[in-house]
């Protein structure tokens, strides 16, 4: 199994903005996804996220992983 690289996005971004790269990289060869975090989903309610619920959601991410990952992560400031 190759290389796989789990991209984050940055604080005014969604999981898109990583679509250019993921098409890059599965071009040679690793695959690749970006999640969108919470809070960053057109509909979604961002009064309630805390930074837990982005350390949740990178972990269930990672977790679901057979193989140790590449984590990318953009700026959130």
């Amino acid at each position: 199994m190759g290389k796989h690289f789990v991209l984050l996005h940055g604080a005014w971004h969604g999981g898109w903005c990583w679509d250019g790269v993921i098409k890059e990289l599965e071009k040679e060869g690793p695959t690749a996804e970006a999640p969108t975090m919470p809070g960053h989903n057109p509909d979604d309610d961002r009064s309630n996220i805390k930074f837990d619920d982005y350390v949740d959601k990178i972990i269930s991410v990672l977790n679901r992983q057979e193989t140790p990952a590449v984590l990318v992560g953009h700026s959130s400031v």
